[in-house]
């Protein structure tokens, strides 16, 4: 089963980020404390905008993502970090896409495509 990727994007004032990241460590600890639902995780600080933080979270599965929703008012960590965040940016969840592509590039430079999977043939 694939994993499914998580980016979820926060404005938090500098003077926040410190506790910002540390509640977060304890959140992905506490979302695997009963069993492992997160496969890894980065906080980042976007470089033009040192007041947005970035979770880029790889969960288990689609499944995995469901049960820590269902479980995220009862996480002890999740009503600080909510209260630290001064807006949510961007939030959403990204599954694998078929990489099996060939790519032919002509004389003129234009890209074509043919997807090897799933595509039945007339």
């Amino acid at each position: 089963m694939p994993y499914c990727n998580e980016l979820a994007v926060f404005d938090v004032p500098p003077a926040n980020q410190a506790k910002i990241i540390s509640l977060s460590l304890s959140l992905f600890k506490e979302m695997n404390a009963e069993q492992e639902l997160l496969i890894s995780h980065q906080i980042l600080r976007k470089t033009d905008n040192p007041t947005q933080l970035c979770w880029y979270l790889v969960w288990k599965d689609e499944a995995a993502v469901a049960k820590s929703k269902a479980k995220w008012s009862n996480y002890p960590s999740a009503k600080p970090i909510e209260a630290l965040v001064t807006a949510k940016v961007f939030y959403g969840h990204f599954m694998d896409v078929n990489t099996d592509v060939d790519v032919d590039v002509d004389v003129n430079n234009s890209v074509a495509s043919n997807i090897n999977s799933n595509v039945a043939s007339d």
